[in-house]
């Protein structure tokens, strides 16, 4: 079982939150907009779920392919962001996204996600600046028509850890 934890989970136009530590379990989630039971596991709060103070759940698991992430609650047409650590170099500098830009990470981050109903992008950094966006690389699906706005992401793990696989540990 891997430890992760929950550092800023960062969502625009909303305050930047200080996530508690979780644990996650591996499982397979179906990235089609809707969060099932079970799908992301133990779904108990501080497991594989977090409230925020914005009224937003988010939800984490992983298979040997993808991180999956799903926001319920969510503003679909705000884009949200997710910096992964996964040791090593990186940049503790944020890559600005409409607008909104983070001047220091609380850890060195090696990945940074972007997404929203109509655009999904990475970036990469082994130390220095941000790369190069890479674009609609990721899965996506959000909901709007039953129950509270749901997004889910996969995240495939070769584009975090550059072809490494999953790594040892990582932070969010």
């Amino acid at each position: 079982m891997f430890r992760t934890c929950f550092s800023p989970a960062v969502l625009f136009l909303s305050v930047l939150a200080l996530m508690p530590c979780a644990h996650a379990q591996w499982n397979t989630a179906v990235v089609d907009g809707v969060i099932e039971s079970g799908e992301y596991g133990n779904t108990a709060n501080g497991t594989n779920q977090i409230g925020t103070n914005t009224g937003q759940t988010w939800y984490m698991t992983w298979d040997a392919t993808n991180l999956y992430v799903g926001i319920t609650n969510a503003n679909l047409s705000e884009g949200a962001v997710i910096y992964i650590g996964t040791g090593g170099s990186g940049t503790t500098a944020g890559e600005e996204y409409n607008g909104t830009g983070f001047s220091s990470l609380p850890f060195a981050a090696q990945f940074v996600t972007y997404f929203k109903d109509t655009y999904n992008e990475y970036r990469t950094s082994s130390g220095g600046n941000w790369s190069a966006p890479t674009s609609n690389a990721e899965t996506y699906a959000s909901n709007s028509s039953s129950g509270p706005n749901t997004r889910e992401i996969a995240i495939p793990w070769s584009a975090i850890n550059g072809g490494n696989g999953i790594p040892a540990q990582f932070n969010f």
